[in-house]
């Protein structure tokens, strides 16, 4: 059965009187999101509720060992989500889907179906950076049954503006831009004074996930490069990955300022974060969207430096550095280098928080999504 746990008090009364089932991977309340989709969908649930709509919560299973037992509970967890959408039709507006696609794909259609055969809107919610690329290399029927889901769809939303073309060929609604946004209660927090001039020590942090493809060796290379150019440099890398990979980067790098730490809740994140200067992030994932660890190192004024991959480009703007995927710690080196002699780090810092509290927080992204559940619900 769906969760309804509230985990914050309606802060907005509500405009109109809705209840969405909202199903996709969804992190649990106050504990470490696993991965994008589950932070967001968190995010969002809890927004909603503070603006007065009723969620109740269809999460996808938590990630566990063996194949068998892995199928196995995502098969029970579809049958009993299509169950409840046909059955319980009365208890639900809006059906939101944050799919996984892939070798999904099939159970997310029957889904949409489901709720489709209630007589239930489907807002289908695409996220991550791999949507068009995993289309146009995968089987005619993978395309089929995705062109099928768009278009059962009353509304698409996208994480970035980049989909907003190939989604308009296969629906005859609007296409709706949903971005990654920081939410409220983390926007609040007052920010400490910093400064950066030449001869300043230079204090970098990425937090995510640590893993080659996320450019953790890059940051690493790249501290040890300004070390060597005379630099007082300091690194903080928060999160968790394999044991092994973890490791041998300690003891590689073990002869430089790197400060090694687990995964933090936001707010402990935020407040570490915000006594940086730079967010670094060289990503190489190959599902890269719109990242929410860039959205909240923006919104406490660190300058990212960081990759052309996925929506990370149009994020960040004029705001930071963005270098190709394959450029290395040379690269980024000389590009930390180049903000701190012209003396353009206090101004692209407060461009960060701007565009956050612009266009990637709360208050410009949530009413938006809920004036579009309104047009939709019948």
């Amino acid at each position: 059965m769906p969760n309804r746990h509230d985990s914050s008090p309606a802060a907005v009364p509500p405009v109109t009187r809705m209840t969405v089932a909202f199903c996709g991977p969804i992190g649990e309340v106050g504990q470490p999101a696993g991965g994008g989709y589950e932070a967001a969908n968190r995010r969002t649930c809890d927004a909603l509720r503070r603006r007065g709509v009723e969620v109740r919560e269809l999460p996808y299973p938590k990630g566990c060992s063996g194949a068998v037992r892995k199928l196995w509970r995502y098969a029970a967890h579809f049958v009993t989500t299509a169950c409840y959408l046909l059955v319980r039709r009365q208890q639900y507006d809006i059906f939101h889907l944050t799919p996984l696609n892939m070798h999904f794909a099939w159970a997310e259609t029957v889904l949409v179906s489901c709720a489709r055969l209630a007589g239930r809107p489907v807002f289908f919610d695409v996220r991550a950076g791999t949507f068009m690329r995993h289309y146009a290399a995968s089987s005619g029927f993978y395309r089929r049954t995705l062109r099928r889901t768009l278009g059962l769809a009353a509304r698409v939303g996208v994480e970035g503006q980049e989909y907003v073309a190939f989604v308009q060929q296969h629906t005859a609604h609007p296409v709706f831009y949903f971005p990654n946004y920081v939410d409220s209660p983390s926007l609040e927090r007052p920010l400490p004074a910093r400064r950066l001039l030449i001869g300043d020590a230079m204090r970098f942090i990425y937090f995510g996930r640590l893993v080659p493809e996320k450019g953790v060796e890059t940051a690493l290379q790249t501290m040890a490069l300004l070390t060597q150019r005379g630099h007082v440099v300091a690194l903080e890398l928060v999160g968790d990955g394999p044991s092994e990979y973890v490791a041998t980067m300690k003891q590689r790098y073990s002869h430089l300022p790197v400060t090694w730490i687990d995964s933090l809740p936001v707010e402990d994140l935020l407040e570490r974060a915000s006594r940086a200067h730079f967010f670094f992030f060289a990503s190489r994932h190959d599902g890269e969207g719109h990242s929410n660890a860039l959205n909240e190192a923006m919104s406490v004024g660190l300058v990212p430096v960081c990759s052309t991959q996925g929506f990370t480009p149009s994020v960040v703007a004029d705001a930071g550095v963005v270098l190709p995927v394959e450029a290395g710690a040379q690269a980024y080196a000389q590009a930390v280098q180049d903000v701190v002699q012209q003396g353009h780090w206090a101004e692209l810092s407060q461009r960060a928080i701007d565009r956050v509290k612009t266009l990637y927080c709360e208050n410009a992204a949530v009413p938006k999504l809920i004036d579009t559940y309104r047009q939709i619900k019948r």
